[in-house]
């Protein structure tokens, strides 16, 4: 159960919100320090490579980014028992849990999560016994948990053992209690149930593996699923086959109706067409025509009172006779209005007094009538009078002129097409039931429905249901015209216009007989088979009476066989020698073999119920719990080697955790072995400090030739193994880095002493000479076992990461990491102690030149350096350092 209340009431994270939110989103690129190993700017690199992943992929490299930082406890970086570090704080000098968790917040909230998506819980770790804090991101129905602990972000349900205590972000604060039922008091209700493990006086009563019920009952299962397999496709057939006569039907009906209705309406423009063509090869409106196209441009005098030519005058007095005539062909022929316009665009016979100006369509429809010589057919607009369009057909000159093929003169004939097109388009005693008939004209790409009996005549189609570029539109399943929904529809352009008749049925209209087909269908289906189903019930049932007796004989022998291995296994746990144990969620014991009862000094009977806190100590368990932890969450096994000590002997204990899971598949506990190990890695250790003498007394001899290099190859050990457990190297690359440390400078025992201890520059010759020395290393020690990469270390350090060491000039990519590592620390250590041509520099001066280095050494690596100087190792360092 959750309390929701605000934050204010804790004062350590509320000093945290108030002074992030002054950098505006930008909570890290704005307030990281810029001094030092520049951590704005590494942010800024580093959020720039994930900015456009995914979330989940943000998660984990945030996650991994900010668990590069060492850990630290308050009171050794602020001297207070608690203390939360904002994320400048937290990069400059690292921190504890809780810090991990607010930088991690504050970096996932500028790569835009929500707070309201995030908390910071506070909460107890039932395995360790140990306070702790984690971050959680809610994403996709799941919490997922950001932990400095591990570099896997898993959902919280791996964490079973973390018990939430309260949990906070930006604006809220969550105290979280568990919720306990009602139960008997004898009887405690646990996190996770307890595991039950058997003894040796326990008896197996399982019951017996029954093979012929089960294969009748299989048998059974595949016959009944066979029947519905085939069931369900005959039914698909059946469907499939009616739903494809439905779409013929639909196809030719849609196709003899849009056929019809466009031969109609062509019938409809021709029979126009042929009534201006009756007009236009009048020789009266030819020759007339004529003489206006030999005025040019200028028509002004055909309507001057007096003309300053005879031949005007002529025309002039001839205008009105010829208005007069194409008003009477007007309006025999049923034309709204009609005119006359030469070649230039300009009207000079009009059937209207008000002549009003011709539109850029009407304009455009001229010129491409005097370019392609015959009729053409406006798009339909609105009028007062209803949808209007216009007829524009070419008037050529008298044939008796000669060349007459270019036309001089346009007639723009305009018709009311409301009524028509209505009873064109009507409704159809062939159509199909909620069949409708569209007339689409296309303007400038774009669709318009005419509609004559709406008041707003014409409407603009959605632009989702697309575009036509084919004079067919295909039958096919489509958006509607009228509406968002689906239907099926067919269109057919009409000839010399922009205009196609598409007929459109509504899917469900359409389908709905076939949807009641459907229906029967699987009713028919379901009532076959569970008629199936019912024969095949009383054939098992009668079969499994049968063979009841058959079955409790082979449980009884089953069961004698069970205890059987169950003897047979508790002796091999009774005399082995490893100690194996069982835990269960919380950590406590739920059985353990005599063996590794003896070895702590308890009876079998008394470490049920113990955890490791009370059979090894508090830290022994809390190093334990680390392992248990990394166990419940990856589900896997794990190897660890671990020093313990029971009844005051130390032990090295080679330790085998696998996960436990139930009959469900559930993970209910750890299973764990322990072999002693102590006598092998007791004769290791013998070995390893023979080893390390010897490296010791050559790393002396070096240092007695070179006085210069006096403590050098102790404080280039200290730093480098330091930084490398900043860094989390494996154990084994730090013992590499120890060994190679003390053995790094064992090549310069064959360099000339002249050279070596030259005070001045050293010539190319023997700045050749010089470099030899990790040959040499190299030779010496190449006979020598280590067991590790000791050799190659001691030879790559000189490497630079862009191929200009030596002596094998190796890029970054093939430099192994211990050898990465001491070539930086080596460099540093030599520029911060005297050599023989030059004094000792300042640890700072030092640092700044490494920093111009990074062609040289891993970025990584100087930046891990950086915050190493930073620590109380780095300041007790620096203090030594100054104090030579």
């Amino acid at each position: 159960m959750e309390l929701k209340g605000k934050n204010k009431t804790l004062a350590r994270w509320q000093r945290i919100v108030n002074k992030m939110s002054a950098h505006k989103q930008q909570y890290l690129s704005n307030s990281l320090p810029t001094s030092g190993k520049n951590q704005r700017k590494r942010w800024k690199q580093f959020k720039s490579t994930i900015v456009s992943a995914s979330r989940m992929q943000q998660l984990r490299k945030v996650n991994a980014y900010f668990n590069k930082w060492p850990y630290r406890l308050d009171r050794e970086n602020w001297g207070k028992r608690e203390y939360w570090a904002s994320p400048p704080e937290f990069v400059k000098k690292s921190g504890d849990c809780e810090d991990y968790a607010i930088a991690k917040y504050y970096a996932l909230r500028e790569l835009g999560v929500p707070a309201s998506s995030m908390r910071i819980v506070a909460l107890m770790d039932n395995i360790r016994r140990l306070g702790h804090a984690v971050l959680v991101v809610f994403y996709k129905g799941d919490a997922w948990v950001l932990d400095n602990q591990t570099k896997l972000v898993l959902s919280h349900s791996k964490f079973s053992h973390y018990v939430p205590q309260f949990s906070v972000n930006e604006t809220n604060r969550w105290a979280h209690i568990p919720v306990k039922k009602n139960q008997p008091a004898s009887k405690p209700k646990k996190m996770i149930p307890e595991l039950k493990m058997p003894t040796k006086t326990n008896d197996y009563e399982l019951p017996v593996t029954q093979d012929k019920r089960s294969r009748l009952k299989w048998f059974g299962i595949a016959v009944l699923s066979a029947i519905v397999v085939i069931s369900a496709l005959l039914c698909f057939i059946h469907i499939k086959s009616e739903e494809a006569v439905l779409k013929v039907r639909l196809e030719k009906q849609q196709k003899l109706l849009a056929t019809g209705r466009s031969e109609s309406i062509n019938n409809w423009l021709q029979a126009m067409a042929e009534q201006g063509d009756r007009l236009i090869n009048a020789d009266l409106f030819r020759l007339f025509a004529s003489e206006v196209n030999l005025l040019g441009d200028n028509i002004g005098s055909l309507y001057a009172e007096e003309a300053s030519q005879a031949d005007d005058s002529t025309l002039a007095q001839q205008l009105p006779m010829m208005r007069n005539l194409l008003e009477e062909f007007s309006s025999y022929a049923g034309f709204s209005d009609s005119r006359i316009i030469n070649r230039f665009g300009q009207t000079y016979i009009a059937t209207n007094a008000n002549v009003s100006a011709l539109s850029q369509e009407q304009l455009d429809m001229v010129h491409t009538v005097l370019q392609n010589p015959k009729v053409h057919f406006s798009t339909v607009r609105n009028s007062s009078n209803g949808l209007v369009f216009d007829m524009f057909l070419p008037i050529f000159p008298p044939e008796f002129e000669g060349e007459y093929t270019k036309p001089i003169s346009v007639l723009m004939l305009s018709k009311i097409a409301s009524g028509k097109i209505t009873e064109i388009i009507s409704a159809s005693p062939l159509a199909e039931q909620g069949n409708t008939t569209h007339l689409v004209q296309k303007i400038n790409g774009a669709l318009q429905d005419i509609l004559p009996w709406q008041p707003e005549g014409i409407l603009e189609i959605n632009s989702s249901f697309g575009t036509i570029e084919e004079d067919i539109l295909p039958f096919a399943l489509r958006e509607n015209l009228s509406n968002t929904a689906n239907g099926y529809s067919f269109g057919i352009k009409i000839p010399n216009i922009n205009w196609w008749v598409i007929e459109e049925i509504d899917y469900d209209i359409a389908r709905a007989e076939l949807t009641s087909t459907i229906q029967t269908t699987l009713v028919i289906a379901l009532l076959a088979i569970g008629a199936f189903t019912l024969v095949i019930f009383l054939f098992w049932w009668l079969l499994i009476s049968q063979d009841n007796k058959k079955v409790a004989d082979n449980f009884r022998e089953l069961a004698m066989t069970i205890k059987e291995q169950k003897m047979f296994l508790d002796s091999i746990n009774d005399t082995i020698p490893d100690y194996i144990a069982l835990k269960n969620n919380d950590g406590i014991y739920q059985y353990v073999n005599p063996a590794f009862a003896n070895a702590v000094g308890r009876t079998v009977e008394e470490m049920h119920g113990l955890d490791d806190t009370a059979v090894f100590g508090y830290a022994t368990a809390n190093r334990l719990a680390s392992s248990d932890q990394l166990v419940n969450m990856s589900e896997e096994s794990i190897n660890i080697t671990e020093k313990i000590y029971l009844q005051s002997q130390r032990y090295v204990m080679q330790i085998s955790k696998a996960p436990f899971f139930d009959g469900e598949g559930t993970l209910n506990g750890i299973v764990s072995v322990f072999r002693d190990i102590t006598a092998a890695v007791e004769a290791e250790e013998q070995r390893k400090l023979a080893e390390q003498q010897t490296i010791t007394a050559l790393a002396s001899t070096i240092e007695h030739i070179d006085p210069y290099l006096g403590g050098h190859t102790r404080m280039l050990e200290s730093v480098s193994i330091e930084l490398a457990r900043n860094l989390n190297m494996s154990d084994a690359e730090i013992s590499t880095i120890e060994a190679a440390a003390n053995l790094s400078q064992i090549g310069k025992l064959f360099v000339p002493r002249e050279i070596l201890l030259k005070p001045g520059a050293l010539t190319p010759d023997e700045k050749v000479e010089m470099d030899k020395h990790a040959l040499h290393a190299k030779e010496v020690l190449s006979n020598i076992e280590f067991g590790l990469p000791v050799v190659e270390t001691v030879t790559q350090m000189n490497e630079k990461m862009d191929g200009s060491g030596y002596p094998d000039h190796l890029h970054g990519k093939d430099i192994i990491p211990p050898a990465k590592l001491l070539g930086l620390t080596n460099t540093f250590c030599a520029l911060i102690r005297p050599r023989a041509y030059r004094p000792a520099l300042s640890v700072e001066n030092s640092f700044e030149i490494l920093k111009e280095m990074e062609n040289f050494y891993d970025p990584e690596m100087i930046a891990a350096l950086e915050r190493l100087l930073n620590t109380r190792f780095g300041e007790e360092f620096i203090k030594e350092v100054n104090a030579m």
